[in-house]
């Protein structure tokens, strides 16, 4: 396979999959303190972790599933609210709207995103003119070779 640059024909090339795993770091700290303050005693503790990215890993993040039960809460808190205006019905019609929008989700999270994921896996970036580019696979059978 020729991991050359499909545009300058650099070989300085890289997978984007290690650009974004190198650019995603995961944070995690804690902390404890203790202070005076007049007659008073004050002890304070806290915890905090997350994801710090770069720009780089943010411009070319793996493909991202579609939320299948994210989906359909936000269309019946929006259905909760319409009954408002339109009364119990909204509620109905909220949950078969809920439940075609989370099927719809799967349906893609299981048939398309694993060729989207597939695609992106597949894609290398040009370190010298940053064109992200998929490596062709170019063995050719000569007569001579097999011989």
């Amino acid at each position: 396979m020729n991991l050359d640059c499909s545009n300058c024909h650099s070989e300085n090339t890289q997978k984007l999959s290690l650009i974004v795993n190198n650019g995603t770091m995961d944070n995690k700290s804690q902390t404890a303190g203790l202070g005076f303050a007049g007659s008073g005693l004050g002890l304070g503790v806290a915890a905090s972790k997350g994801t710090s990215t770069s720009k780089l890993a943010k411009q070319y993040a793996e493909p991202e599933k579609m939320p299948v039960i994210g989906g359909f809460f936000a269309i019946m808190m929006l259905s909760l609210i319409a009954t408002i205006f339109f009364g119990s019905i909204a509620i109905e019609v909220g949950v078969y709207i809920g439940i075609a929008v989370s099927a719809l989700s799967l349906l893609n999270n299981l048939k398309s995103y694993p060729k989207q994921y597939a695609s992106w896996d597949a894609k290398f970036i040009c370190l010298k003119c940053s064109t992200v580019f998929t490596p062709k696979d170019n063995h050719t059978t000569n007569a001579e070779d097999e011989a």
